[in-house]
């Protein structure tokens, strides 16, 4: 097969005769032939034809996942924009290679006394509407302050702003006002969104260092704030947190399942997501970060990154790297298999059809989860029979095995669809096989 067909040249004459096996492999790294046929050259149409015909085991067809990565919203690299108040807009999104996620540094600088003024709120809900055109989803981190408040240049370029080695954010109030301008404008245009950081607080909006408290010092406001964004956007959309101890603070919230996290540090020094065992706490909801130069806990190889990101079930990670780790990691062997395992990875491993049903096993071999609901159908030539699988059960390193009705059918496949066009990572896309 590889010489003849799946290099794209047919190098097999017409009338010679070839011996193709299948062969399947065993955990103990033994090989064992699942078929054998004979066939003449230029007599073989297609791949697919001819494992069609194979019978080996309870599914009837032998399906092939892809090597590399590929873009599905809500997972894998994203692209920051935005720092350092820059002025973030329409024109800073652009399509790039796989990349589906944009998170979103949206400076409130100029409003740290008076709410958002209408050409703001604009520039914001343009930016939406455009993510929406291009097919991208943005992650917004809304934020007054940009660096640490005790760096000297800082203090510089910040006069009256900074007291005491820390950011004077805005009222509890004026906080809330522009909470309730900005929810407005991101429920208008949920379809640009894949969920918001918290933000608001602190340096860069990542509720540290300024007059709310920290991860150790407790501040009401901080549950008070999570509340009201809870409240005030809509029942779909998700919010992450930067700290797991202010998420467990929120557990007896009716609005609880709509937490996630980010981690700017995963596996630094002081990391606390392991003492609060943060990965119970993002089963359901969105995960992502970026790795620092902070002195690691352990270290930022390989081999320590992919069993924290697995165990944390990272949605996604920066894309940059500001911090080396992106290099580390290049130079590691590694980066390629963290770009297709970021959030969730669906592989159909088997198909059959029977007694009117198909059948399908597929696989999450990612290591995280699609965190929002979406539907599965399955697309028979010109008709869809819809179901009620839900992709947002299909969970990180586990198989399940699920039923489409389609009546009775003598076609060779159909195509499932799911909703936001999510595709499966197959060397036949989203194909699935009868016989």
């Amino acid at each position: 097969i590889y010489d003849c067909y799946i290099r794209g040249v047919l190098e097999c004459k017409s009338g010679d005769q070839y011996v193709v096996r299948i062969y399947g492999g065993k955990k103990d790294n033994t090989d064992f032939l699942l078929s054998e046929y004979t066939v003449l050259g230029l007599n073989f149409p297609s791949v697919e034809d001819f494992l069609l015909k194979s019978k080996y085991g309870s599914y009837q067809y032998y399906y092939i996942e892809i090597e590399g990565d590929l873009k599905n919203p809500d997972r894998g690299w994203y692209y920051q924009i935005g720092s350092g108040h820059g002025t973030a807009g329409p024109s800073s999104i652009f399509e790039q290679r796989n990349i589906s996620l944009n998170r979103l540094y949206f400076s409130l600088k100029n409003f740290k006394d008076k709410p958002i003024d209408e050409i703001t709120l604009k520039r914001f809900e343009d930016t939406l509407i455009e993510a929406t055109k291009l097919k991208v989803k943005m992650i917004p981190q809304f934020y007054y302050h940009w660096g640490h408040p005790e760096d000297s240049k800082t203090k510089k370029r910040n006069p009256g702003s900074i007291k005491n080695g820390k950011w004077i954010s805005p009222s509890k109030e004026l906080i809330f006002t522009h909470v309730e301008q900005l929810s407005k404008v991101i429920n208008r245009n949920k379809t640009g969104i894949s969920y918001i950081h918290a933000g608001f607080l602190g340096a860069w909006g990542e509720w540290h260092r300024d007059q709310y408290g920290t991860k150790k010092i407790p501040n009401k406001f901080r549950q008070q704030l999570i509340d009201k964004l809870l409240t005030e956007l809509d029942d779909d959309i998700f919010i992450a947190l930067r700290y797991p101890v202010d998420h467990k603070k929120m557990k007896d919230h009716k609005q609880y399942h709509r937490l996630g996290l980010h981690h700017d540090c995963p596996n630094y020094k002081w990391d606390t997501y392991p003492r609060y065992k943060a990965h119970k706490l993002v089963i359901n909801s969105p995960m992502d970060g970026e790795t620092c130069q902070y002195k690691p806990k352990t270290s930022y190889s390989c081999k320590t990154m992919m069993k924290y990101f697995k165990k944390y079930q990272f949605d996604s990670h920066n894309e940059s790297n500001w911090s080396g780790a992106i290099i580390r990691w290049a130079k590691g062997g590694c980066l390629d298999e963290i770009e297709k395992k970021l959030g969730y990875r669906f592989v159909i491993k088997g198909s059959k059809y029977k007694d009117d049903y198909i059948y399908f096993k597929v696989a999450n071999v990612g290591w995280g989860k699609s965190f929002k609901s979406r539907g599965v159908s399955i697309k028979i030539k010109d008709k869809i029979f819809k179901s009620d699988i839900d992709i947002k059960n299909w969970k990180p390193g586990n198989e399940y095995i699920e039923k489409i009705y389609v009546g009775k059918q003598k076609v060779e496949f159909g195509t499932l669809i799911i909703e936001e066009e999510v595709k499966f990572a197959n060397t036949t896309g989203n194909r699935i096989f009868f016989y």
